[in-house]
């Protein structure tokens, strides 16, 4: 289990960075967008379009950073006034419905992406073959699918303080400020 959430954590890691590369390409296209706008009069007339590109990438890939870190937007209240046990499933069935939803976007997006490839369809200022922005969608819903299978399985494995994000009862506690799961030092 310890292997597992290790994964899930090196996983978040290699994302992030993805991220932060997606996020540092789209800055100095912008940068240099600007210079080429207002100090040489002739703009990069396909810049815009690809930021926007860049920026689904970077929604949808800190979106699975998100996941992994067990950091998504919940309304916890109830949930940590339930007794241990109740707050499990309760944790079990939002990493379940979360799941869910990932692999139904991917059920879904597939098939889009593949009729773009199909029909060779392309944006117009670029002529980037749009498949490959759209495929960002399913790619990083299938993450999001992957990594909740991942928690499900340490969550349902009784190691729910090895899964970040979730409070522990009684347990070891999760560092809610660093970027990642706290791994206990020791044998196990």
């Amino acid at each position: 289990m310890l292997a597992l959430a290790r994964a899930l954590e090196n996983l978040g890691k290699f994302v992030r960075l993805a991220a932060t590369l997606v996020l540092l390409i789209s800055v100095a296209l912008n940068f240099a967008n600007i210079v080429g706008r207002y100090f040489f009069n002739a703009p990069i007339e396909w810049g815009e379009e690809v930021m926007l590109f860049l920026m689904v990438g970077m929604v949808f890939l800190g979106a699975v950073v998100i996941t992994v870190q067990g950091r998504h937007i919940r309304m916890d209240l109830a949930v940590a006034m339930l007794p241990a046990r109740l707050q499990n499933a309760v944790s079990a069935f939002g990493i379940l419905c979360e799941g869910i939803a990932g692999g139904l976007v991917v059920w879904l997006g597939v098939p889009v992406v593949q009729q773009l490839m199909e029909f060779d369809q392309r944006a117009e200022a670029s002529n980037l073959p749009l498949a490959y922005p759209q495929a960002v969608v399913p790619f990083g819903m299938g993450l999001i699918a992957l990594i909740c299978a991942g928690r499900l399985a340490l969550l349902l494995g009784g190691r729910r303080d090895l899964i970040a994000g979730e409070h522990v009862v009684g347990g070891i506690a999760i560092d809610e400020v660093d970027a990642g799961p706290v791994l206990p030092v020791g044998d196990h």
